[in-house]
């Protein structure tokens, strides 16, 4: 048996009776459209007839179709997208007897700094699917010790059990694997940060970009002359990429005699190997810097550390920032500087935008990102720290 993916399909294999002639034409469209709401097999998100359809099966003009779905958009019981056609919105009551299971696969088993952040998100993310208006229940995969690869099986083999995904990227092809099997699947896929670079659907992220960029200018117009920028390797994750790219773009180094805009790769997370990776760069180049940004929080300790052992000063010789936004209370350096990530933000928009995936059948939804201002202030001077809006 075939099966029927959208309600147009459905609608040029009905056999329909037409209606009586005693309506009239608008009386005609409203009547055949209530009944085809009432279909058991019709559920919010189906794809409805074209104006053109609907008037040549009606014998009605297209005008008539489109003022009807004129009415009913403004009822809010179809939307209408551009591009993609016309879709049905649930009855307010089924929406609410129906629970949306949703899959999550943010690490919050081992205790890393990545760990950590999956903790926070994780947390967020369950608090915002009990705000949520719908009942949607968050169905975690705990996986903080699985090999990826491993990882991308135990997701795609989850996805009989649930609606949807949300899902944390990876620049890999795993992450691409696991997303086109839960969508072929008819399982709706919202990513946490881009799935790349330049892509613009189906995701909520912080502003890496634009913040790095409002960054990177900051440091230009105050007077830093070599930056550098301190991460994972580029190709593991996009927003590091997004990070770099906008930083580059604000401090342009082109643009001025005696700038240098230095990338060093890490190994890890972890703040021993930005201790190491910053050491190394420092003792093997003889390079002095005056500005690093850390790709994660726990890099950026380690830096601080391998500049004050080089007889650096922070903040008054070297400026030092953070990106992962996390809780620093009883750290070494609570106040460091870095990106606030807006948890709950981005929390209650991946929620928000995976149900409405889900009520609309999979259509793709523009991405959002979200404002992405940076907190602390300990490791940049008062003049950064004013550009920044960094209150202390």
């Amino acid at each position: 048996m075939t099966r029927r993916t959208s309600y147009d399909e459905q609608f040029e294999e009905a056999s329909v009776q037409p209606p009586t002639a005693r309506r009239r034409p608008r009386e005609r469209v409203l009547h055949y459209l209530d009944a085809e709401f009432d279909r058991p097999e019709l559920k919010s998100g189906s794809r409805l007839p074209t104006v053109r359809q609907l008037a040549s099966h009606l014998n009605v003009s297209s005008a008539t179709v489109a003022s009807v779905f004129r009415e009913l958009a403004r009822q809010r019981r179809i939307r209408t997208a551009i591009g993609n056609g016309t879709f049905l919105i649930a009855n307010p009551k089924q929406s609410q007897a129906a629970t949306f299971r949703i899959a999550l696969n943010l690490p919050v088993v081992d205790l890393s700094p990545s760990a950590a952040w999956g903790g926070r998100m994780m947390q967020e993310i369950m608090q915002a699917a009990a705000r949520n208006p719908r009942s949607v229940m968050i169905m975690p995969l705990e996986h903080g010790t699985l090999a990826p690869e491993t990882l991308a099986q135990e997701l795609i083999e989850e996805r009989s059990e649930v609606d949807a995904l949300i899902l944390l990227p990876a620049a890999t092809p795993r992450s691409e694997k696991a997303r086109a099997a839960y969508e072929l699947d008819g399982k709706p896929v919202v990513f946490i940060n881009p799935p790349a670079a330049n892509a613009t659907s189906n995701f909520v992220s912080a502003d890496f970009f634009g913040a790095c960029r409002k960054l990177g200018q900051t440091w230009k117009e105050t007077g830093r002359q070599r930056v550098v920028f301190l991460s994972i390797p580029l190709k593991d994750s996009v927003s590091a990429q997004l990070e770099c790219f906008g930083l580059m773009m604000g401090f342009d180094a082109s643009d001025r005699r005696g700038t240098v805009f230095d990338t060093i790769p890490a190994r890890s997370v972890v703040e021993a190997e930005g201790y190491r990776a910053l050491a190394e760069y420092l003792d093997q180049r003889g390079a002095r810097p005056d500005a690093v940004f850390c790709s994660g929080d726990h890099l950026a300790f380690g830096a601080l550390r391998a500049l004050r052992e080089h007889g650096f000063d922070v903040p008054g010789q070297v400026s030092v920032v953070g990106a992962t936004g996390s809780d620093l209370a009883g750290t070494s350096c609570p106040q460091l500087t870095r990106l606030a990530q807006p948890f709950r933000a981005l929390s209650e928009a991946a929620v928000g935008m995976v149900c409405e995936r889900i009520e609309q059948k999979g259509v793709a939804l523009p991405g959002r990102i979200l404002a992405t201002p940076f907190i602390g202030g300990a490791t940049t001077r008062l003049q950064e720290n004013e550009h920044l809006n960094i209150r202390s």
